[in-house]
């Protein structure tokens, strides 16, 4: 009695087409708009040289992306400014109630000592307005997403940054989640 063994059927290859050419790092589930930021962050980590790879045979390109803790926390890790503004209190005690707030949110990572907005703004009033303004350019602002995978319009290179991902001892790592390295391939395939 001899056994019958059945070969496993292949119903598509597609995947196997797409990581031949591109290899495994073109994610097609990438929105079109979070491959254009991270496109610009690796074109603006290489202004001195853009769009050409260094060294031979082939090139490799370089980047440091950045983090701008301190931006993404006034904007996306920063529920209780409006709450602040809206409340029938002194301007002093605004501040004092906010600091507060910030603080225990804060991860450490330079964005412990907030003490310059107080000097850089003439009230607390319109501290809340510009945090309102910038809110209003980023994308999926109401969106569950965390905090640190938030993005903004880029206005300029402080703008751009990366997707991190931050437990809760303030432990910072690059996140593949939402910049899954479609743009760093947009940036080779334009070199």
């Amino acid at each position: 009695m001899s056994a019958v063994i059945k070969r496993p059927e292949i119903k598509g290859v597609d995947f196997c087409v797409d990581e031949n050419i591109w290899g495994h790092r073109l994610y097609d589930e990438q929105f079109p708009h979070l491959t254009v930021l991270e496109f610009l962050g690796v074109l603006g980590s290489n202004l001195e040289s853009p769009l050409r790879l260094q060294g031979e045979q082939g090139g490799s390109v370089m980047f440091k992306p950045q983090r701008q803790i301190r931006l993404r926390g006034l904007l996306f890790n920063n529920p209780y400014v409006e709450s602040i503004a809206d409340s029938a209190i002194s301007d002093e005690e605004k501040w004092r109630q906010w600091f507060e707030h910030f603080a225990q949110g804060a991860t450490g990572n330079g964005d412990s000592d907030m003490s310059y907005l107080r000097r850089s703004f003439a009230s607390f009033d319109d501290f809340a307005k510009a945090i309102e303004l910038l809110r209003s350019s980023s994308f999926e602002s109401r969106s569950n997403k965390r905090w640190s995978s938030k993005f903004v319009f880029p206005f300029g290179p402080d703008a751009l940054y990366e997707d991190l991902e931050i437990d809760s001892r303030g432990k910072m790592s690059n996140d593949r989640r939402f910049f899954a390295r479609t743009g760093e391939l947009l940036y080779l395939m334009l070199a």
